[in-house]
């Protein structure tokens, strides 16, 4: 064992390695890493930088303009889905996330590993969140790797509205996804402005986000910096892995959870031939202590990570080119596990996995008398490769897979436009290029020959105006998911690979309408939609043994439920509320779990938000509840219901001008409740945060 000294001094120099920049660094040219230095730690830049942008604004404020909302896709790319607009206008001062914005949503079910910063998916009507598919700006971003795009890795400051679809996929989109579609559109390069926003909250937690756009001639030009800091070490409940003996209960601290990340928007958009051309470009780099499971948590493991995401793109504007837009996208993902002890997974652990995906997107939309077609092609190269670096990384094989997409739909509008009807039809074609073999926990395994594979999913969507006040709708599919390659070939020495996994397959149908007018003096909006889902060939995650699971496919699943949206406006107070019900239900044949619910879904989740606008104060009250649910397809391991409250109140001078300052107090009661897999997650959680518009 090495002496006390050289473990602090070891210690100390993994810290200075586990940083963005250095998970930055790994991503760029070596060059340019030799002429880079950075010294001082992120979270001390957190405010140096703030300061900077507020000595070096103009002494005038701007005069802004009001918020330019980009065009809404909703009633164009599908006007029949179950849908939610979300706006994280207001926001800033808060230092809130993504995942926190998506749990207002009906029927969306987010999942952490932890404090803000941490790993956290979605899951949208009970489906797991690798059915769930993100795009960016209408980019597919690229979840090869793990079939899963980590919210945490999206900063919530860089986007001015997030789009849920729910149960059906647009066709303008190109993607498809079992559960829906969460499209992500960030802020607006054509509006100058120069924002500064910083928040400092509990357990060393602190954010930064500034953004300055301005026009040059005819071009548009935005950057947007986010930051973030957190020791993440707060209090947990901790049984010691036994349940039914209170007496060895404690609340320790949770260690090795630190996180420190930054991400970097660039947009930019100028005239071109018939149209006009768009550039964006988003980088992300973390570094973070893998903590690990409770009761035996991880002291050295730890996380880097490094992405980017770019696209250029081009639309017609004028002539026959009009509504035709064609896109080129590209992503590069590394991520860098250690855990030289072996405190997570199996065995020791220093696996690098690299992932690259490349595509183009042509998509043109006419309208032809009553008809508005949609045509999409798209073309995706997707490429992956992983490499422990305890065995020989030159044994590494990179792993293949090419996608070509065609789809089309019409949106054919009847009863004088008051009655639409949308059929679509999507094919794909998957040629896979799989060789050599895989690395898993040191050991070499090699792979066999996987088929290419054709999926046809057809779906059709009605929507009819009954008044003007509201508005039926349904929507019927059928969807097909390939397995990712985490599913295929395994991940961090956790997950063990199987190459011989079939696609997952689901046909899903919904039936609901919206209401919305005034009732006196009062503002009501209402929705409603009933969801049913049948999945074969489900891909669940079967318990090896007690640190490791294999992904195999299930007979199938049914998921069904109710989604119910409400918001009420009287006068200064407002009222928005979300109710998911869902049943679900193991159709596997298994004797231990045939009939069982299914692990991670709970029956009941609530979110409701309470405001009162003040002309300077709006003191705000947000409830979230989730119900029992369970951990394993038996339904054996249980974890409890939750019922978190928050308080917090904003203020802003009069007139509306900056500073906007908010300050609030989430999880009011200091419950000590967990997520995925027990995780645990923070109690009692006090944010102050000011946000300033120049």
């Amino acid at each position: 064992m090495q002496p006390r000294a050289c473990r602090t001094v070891a210690r100390a120099t993994a810290t200075q390695r586990r940083t963005p920049w250095n998970a930055l660094r790994s991503l760029l040219p070596s060059p340019v890493v030799r002429r880079a230095r950075l010294t001082l730690p992120v979270h001390t830049l957190h405010w140096l930088v703030a300061a900077g942008y507020l000595l070096a604004a103009p002494a005038a404020p701007l005069e802004l303009a009001p918020l330019a909302v980009e065009a809404l896709p909703l009633p164009a790319a599908d006007r029949t889905a179950a849908a939610t607009v979300l706006t994280p206008q207001g926001e800033r001062a808060r230092g809130r996330d993504l995942p926190e914005l998506l749990e207002e949503s009906a029927g969306v079910s987010v999942k952490r590993f932890g404090p803000i910063g941490s790993f956290a998916t979605v899951s949208v009507r009970g489906t797991s969140a690798n059915q769930v598919t993100l795009f960016l700006d209408g980019v597919p971003l690229a979840a090869t790797e793990s079939g899963t795009v980590d919210l945490s890795t999206l900063p919530l400051s860089a986007l001015s509205r997030v789009e849920v679809y729910r149960g059906t996929s647009p066709v303008a989109l190109g993607g498809q996804g079992i559960g829906g579609v969460v499209n992500l559109i960030t802020v607006d390069a054509t509006r100058p402005r120069t924002t500064a926003s910083a928040t400092g909250a509990s357990f060393a937690t602190q954010t930064t986000a500034l953004t300055h756009a301005r026009p040059i001639g005819h071009l548009h030009l935005l950057a947007h910096l986010d930051l973030l800091h957190t020791a993440g070490d707060f209090p947990f409940a901790d049984d010691h892995g036994t349940p039914l003996n209170p007496a060895d209960d404690q609340r320790p601290r949770r260690e090795n959870n630190r996180q420190e990340q930054a991400s970097l928007l660039l947009k930019a958009d100028g005239p071109a031939p018939a149209g006009r051309w768009r550039a964006t470009s988003l980088t992300f780099a973390r570094a973070t202590g893998v903590a690990g499971l409770a009761p035996r948590t991880a002291s050295e493991a730890h996380l880097s990570q490094g992405r980017e995401v770019a696209t250029l793109g081009w639309e017609g504007e004028r002539g026959r080119l009009a509504g035709v837009t064609a896109r080129l996208f590209g992503e590069v993902e590394r991520l860098r596990f250690t855990d030289r002890l072996g405190e997570v997974g199996v065995g020791r652990q220093a696996n690098e996995e690299t992932t690259t995906s490349v595509g183009v997107t042509v998509t043109a939309v006419r309208e032809v008398g009553r008809h508005g077609l949609t045509l999409l092609g798209q073309g995706l190269d997707e490429r992956y490769r992983a490499i422990n670096r305890l065995a020989d990384p030159a044994a590494a094989t990179p792993q293949q897979r090419r996608v070509a997409t065609v789809a089309t739909e019409d949106q054919i509008a009847l009863a004088g436009g008051r009655l639409t009807v949308a059929p679509a039809v999507r094919y794909a074609r998957y040629l896979y290029d799989f060789a050599g073999t895989v690395n898993f926990a040191g050991l070499a395994r090699p792979l066999p020959d996987r088929p290419d594979a054709g999926h046809l999913t057809p779906k059709v969507g009605l929507h009819w105006a009954a008044t003007e006040e509201l508005a039926l709708r349904a929507n019927g599919g059928r969807y097909v998911r390939e397995p990712s390659f985490s599913e295929l070939f395994g991940n961090r020495g956790a997950l063990l690979g199987n190459p011989e996994l079939a696609a997952e397959r689901g046909t899903t149908w919904d039936a609901g309408g919206d209401w919305e007018g005034d009732v006196g003096a009062v503002a009501v909006a209402l929705g409603y939609t009933y969801f049913h889902l049948r999945l074969t060939d489900l891909i669940q995650l079967v318990q090896t043994s007690q640190r490791v699971a294999r992904p195999e496919n299930a007979s199938g699943a049914a998921l069904r439920g109710h989604e119910v949206e409400g918001s009420v406006h009287l006068g200064r107070v407002g009222l928005h509320a979300t109710w998911t019900h869902q049943t679900t239900e193991d159709r596997s044949g298994d004797a231990f779990a045939d009939g069982h619910p299914l692990p991670g879904r709970p029956r009941d989740e609530v979110a409701a938000r309470l405001t009162w606008a003040g002309e300077q104060f709006a003191p705000f009250y947000t409830l979230h509840h989730q119900g029992e649910r369970s951990l394993d397809r038996a339904n054996r391991v249980r974890v409890a219901a939750r019922t978190l409250h928050d308080v917090g109140v904003r203020w802003r001078p009069r007139g509306g001008a900056s500073p906007d300052l908010t300050f609030e107090i989430d999880n009011l009661t200091d419950d000590a409740t967990a997520d995925v897999a027990g995780f645990p997650l923070p109690g009692r959680t006090v944010r102050a945060g000011v946000a300033w518009s120049f």
